[in-house]
C-alpha cells in the first residue's frame, strides 16, 4: 500500500498491519512526505506534503510567514508514547499549490501491530465524488447518485452496502446496451432478458466496452459481496471493483470522443474536397 492509497482511497476503520507496511507507518509519523492527489476544494490534481505527522507537535501556518518556525523534523515525548501504547492522533497535509489544509485522524494500536484511519476531512468520498460528475451523461442522474452513494458508504467503512450500489451501476450498463440492441432489432427480448448476467453480457457484447466484456467477472465479485462476503472483505475489494467500473465508463467516453473527432475530421475533409472541385 502506498501513502497515496492510504490518504485518498482507503476507507475509515480498516486496520493495517504495521509490520506489513512499516515504511508507510513511518511516513505518517513525521513531516516531509510528498504525495500526488486530488484537491476537492479546487477540483484539480495537486501535490500535497505532510506538515504534521503523528509524532510531530508543530503545524505550519501558511498565513503566518513572519514568525520563526519550529523545524519540521522535531519530535517530542509523544513520539515515544506513540510506539509504546494504543494512541489516537492526526496528521496534517498541505496542498502545495493552494495551501489548503487536510486532516486525517488515526488510531494506532501498537500492542496489536496495527493502525487505522478513524476520521478524515475532506473525506475519501470528497476526493472521489467530484470526479464522478463526468459520468452523469452516461449513467443518468439516478445511477450516478447510486455510484456516489457507494463511494460514500465505502468512505464510512460500510462494505456490503457499497457493493449493493456498485452492482446496480454495473447492471445498468448491461441493460442499457441490451435495450439499445432490442430497439434496433438486433436482439429480441427473449434473446436477452431470460439469460443470466454473463449470458446477457455475451448477447450484448457488440454494444459493450471491450474491458467490460473481458472482465465480466466483476459482476460475480459484486454479487458474492452482496450475499456472502464480510464487511471487511467488501471494503478491501471495493477500490478494485470501483476502478473497474470507472475504466468501463472511461472507455465509453473515449469511444464517443473518438467518434466525434472522426466525424469532425470527415466533415473537414469533405469541405476541402468540395473547395478543390470548384
Amino acid at each position: 500500500m502506498t501513502l497515496q492509497d492510504l490518504i485518498f482511497d482507503v476507507s475509515l476503520y480498516q486496520w493495517i498491519k504495521i509490520s506489513e507496511d512499516e515504511e508507510l507507518f513511518q511516513s505518517i509519523k513525521r513531516c516531509g512526505a510528498v504525495v500526488e492527489g486530488y484537491n476537492p476544494y479546487r477540483e484539480v490534481e495537486s501535490t500535497f506534503v505532510i506538515i504534521k505527522g503523528l509524532g510531530n507537535t508543530h503545524v505550519e501556518n501558511p498565513y503566518d510567514r513572519g514568525r520563526k518556525r519550529v523545524p519540521e523534523t522535531r519530535f517530542d515525548s509523544y513520539a515515544d508514547t506513540l510506539v509504546k501504547e494504543p494512541s489516537n492522533s492526526f496528521l496534517v497535509l498541505k496542498c502545495k499549490r493552494y495551501e489548503d489544509l487536510f486532516y486525517i485522524f488515526f488510531q494506532v494500536d501498537v500492542d496489536n501491530d496495527r493502525f487505522r484511519k478513524v476520521g478524515q476531512n475532506p473525506s475519501v468520498a470528497d476526493f472521489h465524488l467530484a470526479k464522478v460528475k463526468k459520468y452523469t451523461k452516461y449513467l443518468g442522474q439516478d445511477r450516478r447518485k447510486e455510484f456516489t452513494k457507494a463511494i460514500g458508504l465505502y468512505a464510512n467503512g460500510i462494505g456490503i452496502g457499497s457493493f449493493v450500489y456498485l452492482r446496480r451501476v454495473f447492471e445498468s450498463l448491461i441493460f442499457d446496451a441490451g435495450n439499445k440492441l432490442i430497439r434496433e432489432g438486433v436482439l429480441s427480448q427473449d434473446d436477452f432478458y431470460p439469460k443470466h448476467m454473463d449470458e446477457k453480457i455475451e448477447a450484448a457484447k457488440s454494444e459493450l466496452p471491450d474491458f467490460l466484456v473481458a472482465n465480466k467477472s466483476i459482476y460475480g465479485i459484486l454479487s458474492k459481496g452482496v450475499h456472502e462476503l464480510s464487511e471487511e472483505e467488501c471494503l478491501s475489494y471495493f477500490d478494485v471493483v470501483k476502478k473497474g467500473i470507472e475504466m468501463i465508463l472511461d472507455e465509453i467516453i473515449e469511444k464517443e470522443q473518438k467518434e466525434k473527432s472522426k466525424n469532425a475530421l470527415s466533415s473537414s475533409i469533405a469541405t476541402v474536397v468540395g473547395k478543390i472541385k470548384k
